[in-house]
């Protein structure tokens, strides 16, 4: 490979980002990297490529425009294909780059690529995720040619997808599974049942209600509103169920709290032949969770360990959720130390777990376990542990967590430092409490109410009062009534 072609503007293609992630060399720097390390900065460096793609092409269409000659145009951009614009478009979008994306929209246009109709969805998706609705509909307008995947983008965001769903039907586009799933989605951010089963009657005349993936969709939005009769009706009338059916409908009982029907549908499930995956179990291990049946979920567990699925680090996770809220913390910790490998969620999960139960000390030792095997905690390991913390007045503790979130960032998080402010007042520190508490800079209802519990807490029934003064309305008058009656 040519290093010098790595100056090149069509880096931005996926080719030559893949060819990075697996290459000894980085961009000009020269630096021999292991290749499992460039593994892991994978995504890193694709943002950082398509960043600098766009900076590059932008630049060489200024050029461009001042040029009165067009005939510099074709050997110019000769490398710039639309793969390479396709990617960046692509990879601004994921990672919610809105205004690096918005600088190949003039490119797009000037290159001759405004008639590619795969280019302009690509870009109206990029606008779409990254909440731009006025520049989405105005680029919408402009397109001469539309097809339905242009439509689908639209109606996939519930703020403009009603309005642009009926001008697709007006003008009589025919509708596709993307679009139904759309329509499903959407009709579960806004939460009318009427509104979904208007959206049922619609996929029903279109012919879909035979495909698995569509009545799939259907079931979970009725799971999701808490209409499980209607889910079960969805799911009775599918002849040829596939493996994810069964799972949204063992999921949907779940969900609703529904431990005997969930068991059902999985016994139903095992006389058709099909055998559950993670996402069953997982369910059903959810579906014990919420209803602590602690035996129960020890007869899911035994199904887990039969089929092999104790090394799935989800499954594994729902199973160290399931015995913490149990109150089985040594069954927790058992499921958790023979976990390989862990993620984030499988160290928040028995973190959560012993804050649970109040212990600060294991609690603090996991997160000491959790930095050695090099997993950055986030705000929910935080947040839990200076909780767990605070329970036990474990003040040592406390600071040192205290100095890590502060020297992270991670203490920018209200649910991080509110949680320093009830633990430093449980502990007995009320003056670090309110240091804590004038440091957020935009407190919320929790904040105040957090901070005039302290009072309550230390009997400060005068200064208690004076901060609710400055609350927002709607906050907690029961710790102001506690602390005077208690004076």
């Amino acid at each position: 490979m040519n290093l010098n072609s790595l100056d090149e503007p069509d880096v931005g293609s996926g080719i030559l980002v893949n060819t990075y992630a697996l290459c000894v060399y980085i961009t000009n720097e020269r630096v021999l990297y292991p290749v499992h390390l460039l593994m892991m900065r994978r995504c890193q460096l694709k943002q950082n490529v398509t960043i600098n793609f766009i900076k590059r092409l932008t630049t060489q269409v200024a050029a461009l425009d001042k040029t009165t000659n067009n005939h510099p145009k074709s050997n110019q951009f000769q490398s710039i294909n639309i793969s390479s614009i396709s990617n960046a478009l692509k990879i601004s979008g994921v990672n919610g780059l809105s205004h690096k994306g918005k600088q190949l929209h003039s490119p797009v246009i000037k290159l001759g690529y405004h008639k590619v109709l795969s280019l302009l969805n690509q870009l109206l998706s990029l606008y779409v995720k990254c909440s731009k609705f006025d520049d989405a509909c105005k680029l919408f307008d402009e397109m001469l040619l539309r097809n339905v995947v242009t439509w689908n983008t639209l109606i996939s965001d519930s703020r403009t997808g009603l309005c642009y769903f009926r001008r697709m039907m007006m003008e009589k586009v025919n509708p596709d599974c993307v679009t139904c799933f759309n329509l499903v989605t959407m009709s579960i951010q806004v939460g009318q049942i009427k509104l979904c089963k208007q959206f049922h009657c619609c996929i029903v005349k279109w012919g879909f209600c035979k495909d698995c993936y569509v009545n799939s969709c259907l079931v979970d939005m009725y799971a999701k509103l808490g209409f499980v009769v209607e889910a079960r009706s969805v799911f009775d009338d599918v002849l040829e169920k596939d493996l994810v059916l069964w799972n949204v409908m063992v999921s949907c009982y779940a969900l609703n709290r529904l431990r005997d029907d969930s068991f059902k549908v999985f016994w139903m499930m095992q006389l058709e032949g099909v055998k559950g995956d993670e996402f069953t179990y997982t369910s059903l291990v959810n579906c014990c969770v919420c209803l602590a049946d602690h035996d129960l979920g020890k007869q899911v567990h035994g199904h887990v360990l039969r089929f092999g699925f104790d090394r799935d680090v989800v499954v594994a996770s729902a199973l160290v959720d399931m015995y913490a809220k149990n109150e089985s913390i040594a069954d927790a910790r058992k499921v958790f130390d023979d976990m390989s490998p862990r993620n984030l969620i499988s160290w928040n999960t028995m973190i959560v777990g012993y804050g649970q139960c109040s212990d600060g000390m294991e609690a603090t030792k996991l997160l000491t376990e959790m930095l050695h095997d090099d997993i950055d905690p986030d705000e929910l390991t935080l947040a839990s542990v200076v909780s767990s913390c605070g329970d036990l007045s474990l003040k040592s503790q406390i600071l040192q967590v205290h100095s890590y979130a502060f020297k992270t960032g991670i203490l920018s998080y209200l649910s991080v430092s509110n949680s320093f402010v009830n633990a430093y007042s449980k502990s007995g520190n009320i003056v670090s409490a309110l240091k804590s508490f004038y440091l957020i800079k935009e407190p919320d209802l929790v904040s105040y109410t957090t901070m005039v519990q302290a009072y309550a807490f230390h009997g400060l029934s005068r200064k208690a009062i004076d901060l609710f003064e400055k609350m927002e309305p709607g906050c907690s008058w029961l710790e102001v009534v506690e602390t005077t009656t208690d004076d």
